[in-house]
């Protein structure tokens, strides 16, 4: 690979990409704004929605209820338009980009958005969204073949198997399916040991290892006394079923966790922290076309699909 395609501020640190350009402003807003609308739903829709069968029918706990199930409807909706404008963000500097991976994954991910876009009125395009967002998951593997970082490009093809395998589901029956979601949970934490590693250069990775180990401990805690209601939460906040042994989900929350602090917490790998959130709350088996859209763009992020802003030369930083 030519010198000016790596760019590395120090070992284990690599930018993805040659180009010296950072992602514009109005990208960075987008990403957050889909990040806090995704947060929301999943807060708002993923859980208190589900747990309406326990709230009383009437008085104020009801109302409680159904304002908070609106705002989720809200949540919903700009969630799926920061991840239309996100996508278009991030396809534009692909499409312009001369490598065949790059090009490549922006026809997927524009593929992928209008699908997205056309399901509001068309049904048949939104169950397209499944096919559509496995390209954009082989076109991320295959950008990030290209890049440096060892740990990152595993990530990257560890989360594009688990999401492969999580739309290939409806499609499997008997012990092909349960061998498939088995394989899937188990890719999670895998995933996340991958990044949470390809994050240790960060200068907040000890804070980092200390949010992960609170959120393992947290995970360990509330799963080995409210298993149930564990469960519940779990499958709709993450598609995780909590089938294997809880040692495999506090490891899982403790390394995500981890790589998302560490990543966000370093400004020159930001867009790779956010790509870490949104496959965070896109969770392992996205069924909604928004959370699709959420975690192709996440996948991308990490993939290299957004330019980084050239590394500060020892030199000028002595």
């Amino acid at each position: 690979m030519h010198a000016s395609r790596v760019l590395a501020s120090s070992p284990g640190r690599a930018s993805f990409s040659g180009r010296t350009a950072a992602e514009p402003r109005w990208l960075r807003g987008a990403l957050a704004w889909f990040c806090a609308a995704t947060l929301a739903e999943m807060i708002l829709l993923r859980f208190v929605y589900r747990v309406g069968i326990y709230i009383p029918k009437d008085g104020v706990a009801l109302a409680a209820f159904r304002a908070l199930t609106r705002g989720g409807d809200v949540a919903l909706r700009m969630e799926w338009l920061a991840g239309l404008a996100v996508a278009a963000g991030i396809a534009w500097p692909l499409a312009v980009d001369r490598r065949p991976a790059a090009r490549a994954a922006a026809t997927a991910l524009a593929a992928l958005a209008a699908l997205v876009a056309a399901g509001v009125a068309l049904p048949d395009a939104a169950a397209a969204t499944a096919p559509a967002l496995v390209l954009a998951l082989l076109a991320a593997a295959w950008l990030a073949c290209s890049q440096p970082g060892r740990m990152r490009r595993a990530g990257v093809l560890l989360v594009a198997a688990m999401l492969t395998l999580a739309m290939l589901g409806p499609a499997l029956d008997g012990p092909a399916l349960r061998t498939a979601a088995t394989a899937r949970e188990a890719l999670v934490p895998l995933a996340g040991l991958a990044f949470a590693l390809a994050a240790r250069g960060s200068p907040r990775a000890n804070r980092a290892l200390y949010a992960g180990a609170a959120a393992g401990a947290a995970v360990a805690a509330v799963g080995g006394w409210f298993t149930a209601p564990t469960a519940i939460l779990a499958l709709w906040g993450w598609g995780v079923t909590l089938s294997l042994p809880l040692p495999v989900y506090v490891l899982a929350a403790a390394a995500w966790i981890t790589a998302t602090v560490a990543l966000l917490g370093d400004p020159p790998r930001r867009a790779e922290g956010l790509g870490v959130l949104l496959l965070v709350l896109a969770g392992s088996d996205p069924t909604t076309t928004a959370l699709r859209l959420a975690a192709a763009a996440g996948l991308l992020l990490l993939a290299g699909a957004l330019p980084h802003p050239p590394p500060v030369p020892e030199e000028a930083s002595a």
